[in-house]
């Protein structure tokens, strides 16, 4: 559809009024007006009153009231107040020459379904660009058999996979009397391949031990 032209001689700067409830509204017609007059001065006006304090301040070459489409729906019905919509998206990162302060965050890859504790598989993944070592940082419970028989620790044990040999090594948990102990071991090798670690966790619910597993800098 083509711009419709205007011809105003009775100005070299048309004044030119527009009445709309809406301010988006307006500016699409006065983005559409200043293609034809790239010179006008536009005055927006959003109620009846506005106009008509508008109009005491001179004449205008054009005064033009639009129809109200209405307001959004959402979901069939009209929001009682204006809102800000916000969109999650993951990010991770591709690329980096540092871990300091970078902590990859466990992929879950697989799990079985027994109860109380079930096995829940996770992958960490090094992006490229960084080569120097890593270690394994996690929360050690105390072995089942150290504790009383009224505690219950959410995760049972903790071990990572050699991709060499295809076996899993158990790490260490905590001492006895340490209901729970922050770790950090280094990897054998064997244990990061194609820059993955893997890890078996043998936990209640999935995802405890992601609040400390992670990979650092040694």
């Amino acid at each position: 559809m083509s711009t419709p032209g205007f011809r105003l001689s009775e100005s070299t700067t048309p004044r030119i009024m527009v009445v709309d409830g809406s301010k988006v509204v307006r500016k699409m017609i006065e983005g559409v007006l200043r293609q034809q007059l790239p010179a006008m001065e536009f005055i927006g006006c959003e109620t009846g009153e506005e106009a008509k304090s508008a109009l005491q301040s001179g004449a205008f070459s054009l005064v033009a009231l639009t129809e109200s489409y209405g307001a959004l729906n959402v979901e069939g019905t009209t929001p009682s107040r204006s809102s800000v919509a916000a969109i999650l998206q993951p990010v991770s990162l591709e690329a980096m020459d540092a871990l300091s302060g970078i902590a990859p965050r466990p992929e879950l890859v697989a799990q079985t379904d027994a109860i109380p504790f079930h096995y829940d598989v996770y992958d960490l993944r090094i992006p490229a660009g960084y080569t120097g070592p890593v270690k394994l940082q996690y929360l050690a419970y105390a072995a089942p058999s150290q504790v009383s028989n009224a505690f219950q620790p959410p995760v049972k044990g903790i071990e990572v996979y050699d991709w060499t040999v295809g076996t899993w090594r158990a790490l260490p948990t905590a001492a006895p009397g340490q209901p729970q102990r922050s770790m950090s071991i280094d990897l054998k090798p064997g244990e990061l391949a194609a820059g993955v670690v893997r890890v078996r966790a043998q936990e209640q619910n999935t995802g405890v031990v992601n609040s400390n597993l992670q990979l650092a800098a040694t």
